[in-house]
């Protein structure tokens, strides 16, 4: 199995024209190969690694194997993007050309911020996004480059194979894990407090400790950076939002938090909030520990903003 890692995926013109033959019904390899035009030996190989990959999936019966798009998570969007979309996936689906559209699948950005995120060269980076524009998978806001919008089956495809990789990750981190936040390259989650985590951070009410904010609870929550990022005390804040679904109780942990650190990065703050989708959300975090007025029913009243300060001995 690839490590997710280096790249998220490399699939050559073989492996695509695979899919394409599946794409309208399940084959053995013997019809698969005489489709696709290579020995059955070659057949075997690519399809175990589209397989382990999560494209597919085998059934043996007796001797033989049928071969079918797996039922999971992104299968039905990838079969509309070959039947329906019609568009031309050759050279598409390899590193770091996939890598890249995976990246932009939920955001914008620019060619320096791409290269840093699928560890590509300039060049690279240059010469994917310049096919991709070409074949139109991709736009451009001012320097930005972000997926075209005309694609819908595509995109849907994107977000349903990164959740798939997420997953995949989640469970060589821990075992008892649930994702409760994600997007591309980035997840979320809670694992039972005596499970021991390796490779994610401790975020959210579990990294208030560290503030001396003692949350009791019989979860811990990580946040995990396929690019190695490291967190930062702007995140902690929006993740006890995110772990929380936005709901009233992490806001109020989040402000308390911020209440007791002061010295945050105010702009990164708004950047990361801006950048995950949540920019009013920030924006008024910061309005209410200014003192000023928020008109949202997520957030707490002074009184009980002020009460559950002095529970944790935060002074305002």
């Amino acid at each position: 199995m690839m490590n997710t890692n280096d790249r998220y995926n490399s699939i050559n013109n073989r492996q695509l024209a695979i899919l394409e033959t599946l794409s309208t019904q399940s084959k053995a390899i013997g019809q698969i190969a005489e489709d696709v035009g290579i020995s059955n030996g070659q057949t075997s190989q690519l399809v175990s690694k589209l397989h382990d990959l999560g494209f597919l999936s085998k059934e043996r019966n007796g001797n033989s194997v049928t071969v079918s798009f797996s039922d999971r998570l992104f299968a039905e969007y990838l079969r509309g993007v070959i039947l329906r979309d019609r568009i031309d996936l050759r050279n598409t689906l390899k590193h770091p050309c996939f890598d890249i559209l995976l990246v932009l699948g939920d955001r914008e950005l620019d060619r320096k911020m791409i290269g840093l995120e699928v560890k590509a060269s300039p060049h690279q980076v240059r010469s994917c996004t310049r096919e991709l524009e070409e074949k139109g998978f991709l736009g451009r806001h001012d320097d930005k480059i972000t997926l075209s919008g005309s694609l819908p089956f595509f995109a849907s495809f994107l977000k349903s194979y990164s959740s798939y990789l997420n997953f995949r990750k989640l469970k060589e981190l821990t075992s008892k894990g649930v994702i409760v936040w994600e997007r591309t390259r980035e997840f979320i989650f809670f694992a039972p407090t005596d499970e021991h985590v390796e490779g994610a951070e401790i975020t959210g009410i579990s990294a208030m400790s560290r503030y001396n904010i003692d949350m009791v609870s019989n979860r811990a929550y990580y946040h995990h950076f396929e690019s190695g990022r490291e967190l930062r005390a702007g995140d902690i804040a929006i993740d006890t939002i995110l772990a929380a679904n936005l709901q009233p109780r992490g806001i109020l942990y989040s402000l308390l938090f911020l209440k007791k650190i002061e010295n945050f990065d105010r702009k990164y703050l708004i950047s990361r909030g801006k950048e995950i989708g949540h920019e009013k959300i920030v924006t008024d975090l910061m309005r209410f520990l200014e003192g000023k007025d928020v008109r949202s029913r997520v957030f707490p009243s002074e009184e009980e903003f002020a009460q559950t300060c002095y529970r944790y001995g935060v002074s305002l």
